[in-house]
């Protein structure tokens, strides 16, 4: 079965995200044309109203003090469907869309391309800035060593931790980064155990695999393109992230 055409019946996503960056918009800063709200609201009812701070953090190294510059006060506009499987964000720089209850690419891409193409509408033209498309996998594994993992993931992605040489009874987080330069894009992998209890010690079996793949050559008619791009890719890297026992618990399919 060719990768892209692989699905599975249960899965570890945390979050899938997509994502585009923007030279910012004035009129964003105070507030959202209603004709765009009408136009999700029977998809997406539910918003909210965030205050967010841009700071700065001024160090005199001479005096050795610190202080904090509030620079300015924007807002960010949260919608959220009925489900609230699904998240808006928007703000005067960046447009994204978050799915916390991930089935299948298609289904992702058809909500996105929904609501961003309402946006679009409402707010062109965009000087668009970065465009990413972010999977994060949080696979929980009920059984078995916290730092023992070779069994469900590529071994090496997980040779350091599970070799550590300084004692890996005391880790309370092992996170690890590779950053692969494609040309027109790049795709940044996080990878390892996060820890939720930091900074105790590890005690429970969580391994973060965590996908970005971006690019900051991007044309306003060419979102869907990349972002169908970016998915082929962050699936071929997932596949050869993990081990068939894996894909066994996650229960393969066919794609409908």
């Amino acid at each position: 079965m060719e990768f892209d055409e692989r699905q599975y019946e249960n899965n570890y996503l945390h979050s899938v995200i997509f994502r585009l960056d923007y030279s910012p918009i004035l009129l964003l800063d105070e507030q959202l044309k209603p004709d765009f709200q009408e136009a999700i609201r029977q998809e997406f009812p539910k918003l909210d109203v965030e205050m967010q701070n841009v700071v700065e953090l001024k160090v005199d190294f001479k005096n050795k003090k610190k202080s904090v510059e509030i620079i300015k006060t924007y807002k960010v506009w949260h919608f959220l469907n009925k489900e609230k499987s699904y998240k808006i964000n928007i703000c005067n720089n960046f447009f994204s869309i978050e799915c916390f209850k991930y089935k299948h690419f298609e289904g992702f891409a058809e909500i996105a391309k929904h609501v961003f193409s309402t946006f679009y509408l409402y707010y062109k033209p965009l000087d668009c800035k970065r465009l990413g498309l972010r999977y994060i996998n949080k696979i929980i594994i009920r059984e078995g060593h916290s730092l023992e993992w070779s069994d469900y993931i590529a071994v090496p992605l997980v040779y350091s931790i599970e070799n550590f040489i300084g004692g890996r009874s005391e880790l309370s987080r092992a996170m690890s980064q590779f950053t692969l330069n494609r040309g027109d894009y790049n795709l940044i992998v996080n990878f390892g155990i996060s820890n939720d209890e930091y900074p105790s010690r590890i005690s429970r079996k969580e391994f973060i695999l965590d996908y970005d793949c971006y690019t900051q050559d991007v044309e306003e008619n060419s979102v869907e393109e990349k972002i169908n791009k970016f998915h082929a890719e962050i699936q071929q890297l997932f596949e050869y992230s993990i081990t068939e026992k894996l894909r066994n618990i996650m229960e393969i399919k066919h794609a409908k």
